[in-house]
Parts: structure tokens; sequence; C-alpha cells
């Protein structure tokens, strides 16, 4: 049975977005920047570059505050951090809707261990990691580790391994406070229940693929059984964390009805489709280049290049966009107040 008020959508007052390593995060904060850009919420960013003082745990002053702009209220979050919940709601305050994403346990660690080039990094092959009968843990200050979903989750890994009880009362408290974890391997049906569930136009949940490994770092160990059955030794904290999540979306989409999710399915794919193959010979936008994003604009012809130049735009170039517009409107802001402070005349 489905019950009517399920359908009942409710625009966010402010985003939340727990940007989790390969997990398909990159693709999904391309979709909350141009929202954003549509709704012109404010975003919240790192001083420099996309990460949040990870891996050390998010605070409220990390975020970056261009002079006119200290009484600026962010909507969106989107950006790597390690997460503290009580630092998030002190930027965008309480009644924020919360997300994340989680990528099967095994395939997240390989793509990273393969993405990031760990074996260079900790002096082993994939192979010899997951052999090994001891829990690693890697030396000094550094962004990667075994249940990396887990620490951006700004989880204690080490103490929720020798902790049952303890385990399962953070999957409750992070079950209340998240209010939708999409599900990489579900990542269609996820976008078509955030869809439903914040009032979104088909066009703000299309995604391509961004920051995926590409083929010349593919391994075969993604299909190693052998592989991939004894990595579940060193991420059981993750294992939990996503199975606790994936059925919990599994739940999520039952209760608002095949029907009604497989007819979400047929359109979002049909306007990915469509923007494929409008977007088709669009250049990719990389850190660098010099060419700025166009402006929204109100014709049909001005939306359809926004668009494009959107989904082919990648995540430091946009930041650096944001980080831009976002500047020189607190710059012309503070221009303002202290010229309208002083009485002098405006014609």
């Amino acid at each position: 049975m489905v019950l009517r008020h399920m359908f009942v959508c409710h625009p966010p007052s402010a985003i939340f977005f727990l940007k989790v390593h390969k997990c398909a995060s990159s693709s999904i904060q391309n979709m909350l920047f141009r929202l954003a850009e549509r709704l012109d919420m404010p975003v919240a960013l790192p001083e420099t570059g996309n990460y949040f003082g990870h891996p050390r745990h998010f605070r409220a002053h990390m975020v970056h505050r261009p002079l006119g702009a200290h009484n600026t209220t962010y909507r969106l979050m989107a950006h790597h951090l390690r997460l503290d919940q009580e630092q998030v709601m002190k930027v965008l305050g309480p009644n924020a809707t919360w997300l994340a994403v989680l990528r099967r346990p095994a395939d997240q660690f390989i793509s990273m261990f393969e993405y990031y080039r760990l074996q260079e990094v900790w002096n082993m092959t994939l192979a010899e990691f997951a052999a090994s009968t001891t829990q690693y843990e890697p030396l000094g200050i550094t962004h990667f580790r075994p249940n990396q979903m887990s620490f951006d989750l700004g989880l204690d890994v080490r103490t929720l391994m020798s902790d049952d009880q303890l385990l399962g009362d953070t999957l409750t408290q992070l079950h209340q406070r998240f209010d939708l974890v999409l599900i990489a391997e579900l990542l269609d049906e996820s976008l078509v229940l955030l869809k439903y569930r914040l009032c979104l136009e088909w066009d703000d949940v299309v995604v391509f693929r961004h920051n995926a490994r590409p083929p010349w770092l593919r391994s075969a160990a993604t299909h190693n059984g052998t592989l991939r059955r004894q990595l579940r030794h060193h991420l059981q904290i993750d294992t939990a964390v996503y199975h606790h999540f994936y059925q919990r979306l599994r739940q999520q989409l039952r209760d608002y009805g095949t029907a009604h999710i497989r007819a979400g399915l047929a359109t979002l794919r049909a306007r990915v489709q469509h923007w494929a193959a409008q977007c088709r010979g669009w250049k990719w936008n990389w850190p660098g280049d010099q060419s700025p994003l166009p402006p929204r604009g109100t014709s049909d012809a001005q939306r359809h290049v926004w668009m494009c130049s959107r989904l082919f735009t990648h995540e430091i170039t946009y930041t650096e966009h944001i980080r831009m517009e976002q500047e020189w409107e607190a710059h012309r802001s503070h221009f303002w107040d202290k010229l309208l402070a002083k009485n002098w005349p405006v014609r």
C-alpha cells in the first residue's frame, strides 16, 4: 500500500551532502552545484581547493568567508570533509536536508586504491593488502585508509570494530541524521527518490560520470572473488554501514511504490539520453582552462549552453567559478554597504 502523503515533497531550506570518496560523489556534487546556481543558494566553500581540512574533522571556521560575506547564510555544503555533525549545523542551521552516497565496500576500496595509486603510497599491492591478516593503519596524516566511507562519516573505526553495541547505536544515530543516503549501485533509483522528495525538476537530477578511473588504472581486481572475500576482513565497518543504508533505501523505494519509481526511472533516463545527444562533442572544462562558464540566461539556447557547460565541468573548475561569483557579489555588497553608511548620494 502506498500512502498519499509520501508523494508530498518539501523544497529544502539548505542541503548538506557528504562527499564520500569514490562513490559517484563528484557526479552528485555537479548536480547540486547546478541546483545551487538555479536557486541562488550560497555555497559554503573551503578556503582553498576542494577539501574542508580532511582528514581532520570539519570545523565551521574552515568555511571561506569573503570580505563582506561574514553574515552570509549558506545553503549548500558539498565538498570533501570528515564529518562533525554539530560543526556542520553551525554553518547550515538545524533544518538542512542531509544527504550522502555510499558504494559497495569492496568496489569503493578497489576504486580508491587504484585511482589514488595507493600501491605506491602504502608500498604494497592490492593483493598483498587483502591477504594480510592484520588490520592495516596508514602512517601519518593521509586522506585514504580502509573503511574510508566510515572515516568520512567521522566515525572512530578502530573503536567500533571492538564494540558491537556502539556500532548499532552509531548506525541508529546516522539513520536519524541523514534524510537520504544514495547508493551508487542504485544511483538512478536514488536520484528519482531525491527528485520526488525535494521537489526538483527532472533536469536537476541528470548526472554524467565525473572522476571515474581511466581504463589504464582498472585492473581485474573487481572481478576477483577471492580478493573481494579477503577484503571483507578489512572493511567490516564500511560493510555494516553500507548494508544498513542499502536496506533503508530499498524500503524507501518500496514505500514510494514500484510503479511510481519505474515511471520516474523512464523519465530520468530519457532526460539523460536527451542531454547526452544535445551535448555531444562538448569538451570537458578542466582545471586551468581559461574559458569562463556562461551565465544561465533566459532563452532556450542560453539554457542549453548553460546545461552542457556545467555537465562537462570538472569539480575544481566549478568550485573556482562559484568562488569567483560569490566573492564578486560579496565585494559588491560590501562596497554599497560602506557607501550607504557614509550617506553619500547615490545617483
